[in-house]
């Protein structure tokens, strides 16, 4: 890939700025960031509000000059976003036209109006172009919406889809686990598997050493955001069933926040296991997450729909022992009594039995781990980007090559 190209990406992220510093509430951004060394510049298109009183739980390091800003009008959620549509794509659209003549290739999210219009915009310019889908817009909206909304949304969503399939025909797709990217071949464009790792060759733990906890106590770890669709509250029943059916002692520590926080702490409180289930708010990737990691003996996900989690990955890489629901792109990264135990969503029983077969079974434990400890070399951030750049020279060689 020529150093001298500038790379610009929509991403459907919400940045904030205090009049020094930019942050998100999320952190994918890193891995696109971290193809600046392969560009000249990496331009992150994304909505921004600027304020001084609101941050995101992540600063953006801007790389010195190789990764900047393109200021995108600010909206809170996919709600407003479409209730305004009419007025935000106009200003988009504007930026774009001021902008693309310094744009060497176009990268978008998609399913997203948004993206799609950058990537309308691409065609129209001629330009080189990407779509990265990072999970299945479908079932956010059959899992997070009920009633009206949720109608209005499906229909919303239908449409989105539709119009996606127009526009990825012929083009180079990156795509978040098996599932979509069956989906998006069949729609005819070159799609590509990738994995949007943040973890590095050098996070592995080989050195994680299996620790006996005295009176038997189970640590349990799950860390996501707290949203209906992740199914934490399955998880809270699976230890309530742990503690007053198996009769084991368990502390479940939930990492995270989201809007169903409230919900999930009043549920732990009515089936009476308010003191053994820990909320700890948000902690971004890091030392402090991993001392977490570290003094925990299970690590389980129980999401109604995923793409490709990166705390899984996270969870592997740190030696933790994970069990995980069969849904979305998880047992395309962890095989069921290889890298760890799968379970169908929504099962708290069967939740509740793969811990009890986890701490009951020292020797599946150990192959658990070395396992997934040798399986996540495959989806670290060094891997995975190198596959995102050899697709786009192969796809775009005869106009980047030279």
């Amino acid at each position: 890939m020529r150093q001298e190209l500038r790379l610009a990406l929509f991403l459907n992220l919400r940045v904030y700025h205090d009049g020094v510093n930019y942050t998100a509430d999320e952190r994918y951004y890193e891995f696109w960031t971290s193809l600046a060394g392969y560009f000249d510049e990496v331009i992150l298109c994304v909505p921004v509000l600027r304020d001084a009183l609101k941050k995101g739980s992540f600063c953006l390091d801007l790389i010195g000059e190789s990764v900047k800003i393109c200021s995108l009008p600010f909206y809170r959620n996919s709600r407003e976003l479409y209730a305004k549509s009419h007025l935000i794509i106009p200003k988009i659209r504007k930026v774009i036209s001021r902008e693309i003549g310094n744009w060497d290739i176009i990268g978008a999210v998609v399913p997203n109006i948004l993206g799609l219009c950058f990537l309308r915009e691409a065609d129209r310019n001629r330009k080189m172009s990407f779509a990265y889908v990072r999970g299945n817009h479908l079932n956010t909206v059959k899992n997070e919406l009920n009633g009206l909304e949720k109608i209005f949304g499906l229909c919303a969503a239908l449409v989105l889809e539709l119009m996606t399939r127009r526009i990825v025909r012929r083009r180079l797709t990156f795509v978040v686990g098996m599932e979509l990217y069956k989906k998006f071949m069949r729609f005819g464009g070159p799609a590509r598997r990738i994995v949007v790792s943040l973890v590095s060759d050098r996070d592995i733990r080989h050195d994680k050493k299996l620790v006996e906890r005295e009176g038997k106590r189970i640590e349990v770890i799950h860390i996501g955001r707290l949203s209906r669709e992740r199914g934490v509250g399955f998880l809270i029943q699976a230890v309530e069933k742990l503690i007053k059916r198996h009769g084991r002692k368990v502390i479940l520590t939930v990492i995270g926040s989201g809007p169903d926080e409230e919900k999930l702490k009043l549920l732990a409180r009515s089936l009476d296991i308010e003191e053994e289930v820990k909320f700890t708010g948000h902690i971004p990737y890091g030392r402090r997450l991993t001392s977490f990691l570290d003094r925990s003996d299970v690590f389980v996900l129980p999401s109604l729909t995923e793409g490709v989690p990166k705390t899984l990955i996270e969870a592997m890489a740190n030696g933790v022992p994970v069990v995980a629901t069969a849904v979305g792109g998880i047992p395309e990264i962890m095989r069921h009594g290889v890298e760890g135990l799968l379970v169908p969503p929504k099962d708290p029983e069967a939740i509740a039995g793969s811990i009890v077969q986890v701490m009951s079974d020292r020797a599946l434990r150990e192959k658990l781990i070395s396992n997934a400890l040798e399986r996540v070399r495959e989806f670290t951030i060094e891997r995975q980007r190198e596959n995102v750049l050899k697709s786009l020279e192969e796809h775009y060689y005869s106009r980047v090559a030279g």
